[in-house]
């Protein structure tokens, strides 16, 4: 806001200093020609002579020029990582675990400030000796993005996402499936910090609900799952080009 105010100032200034110059010379001797240009030096393009140039080019241009119509932001939400983990019982060997989750996403400005796109989801839970989960979810999803000052904005985004999961437990030769579809709204507000263009890094609150949920066991009929609500804050990292 502050970078627009100043560029319209600049303009303005711009303005009446060109009107002023014009009406000097108006009054000198309206019936005097013109000087003509004189090519520059090295075959460059003609510069009118008693004439300053104004250029706003190396005007500071914030590192919070980000939602720009046009702009692709690419981001990583919810999750990103690796997880070994070894839960120890008071008694017996520890149980150990793998866990792997990402969620990249892509946007794109429509026009200034929206922003439309989506999301993959995926993420795994194996337990050794243990059931194996795993989750994949795609969907769509809409933002807004408020410029607060040239380094901080935030970016609330609503969007919707079909989830499908599998679990497997395996016991002596017999292998027992469930698979589970659920359909989820999600809400998320982070307020996003520019260290430099192109980049972003973000924390803010998240909501997910599921809308819909089936479970269905390896050979059996569907049924209703469970309904999964989560209020929590999160993190989001990425760039825009």
């Amino acid at each position: 806001m502050i970078r627009r105010i100043s560029s319209l100032a600049l303009g303005i200034a711009f303005v009446f200093t060109a009107a002023s110059a014009f009406a000097e010379e108006a009054a000198e001797g309206g019936d005097k020609p013109a000087e003509e240009a004189k090519p520059a030096e090295g075959g460059g393009e003609a510069k009118a002579e008693g004439a300053a140039a104004v250029s706003t080019d190396n005007l500071p241009k914030g590192k919070g020029a980000f939602g720009k119509s046009g702009q692709i932001a690419i981001s990583s939400d919810f999750a990103l990582g690796f997880q070994s983990i070894s839960s120890k019982p008071k008694d017996g060997d520890a149980v150990k675990a793998t866990r792997i989750e990402f969620g990249p996403a892509l946007d794109y400005f429509v026009v200034d400030s929206i922003s439309v796109g989506g999301q993959i989801e995926y993420s795994s839970l194996s337990v050794k000796d243990g059931p194996t989960t795993s989750n994949i979810g795609i969907g769509p999803r809409v933002g807004y993005n408020l410029g607060l000052t040239d380094n901080i904005s935030l970016w609330p985004k609503l969007g919707f996402s079909y989830n499908m999961g599998k679990t497997e437990q395996t016991v002596g030769t017999t292998t027992a499936k469930v698979d589970t579809t659920k359909m989820t709204l999600g809400v998320m507000a982070p307020v996003l910090f520019h260290p430099a263009e192109h980049f972003f890094i973000g924390l803010g609150p998240v909501f997910s609900m599921d809308l819909t949920s089936k479970v269905k066991p390896d050979g059996g009929d569907e049924a209703d799952g469970l309904k999964d609500t989560v209020i929590g804050l999160d993190s989001v990292v990425g760039g825009w080009f």
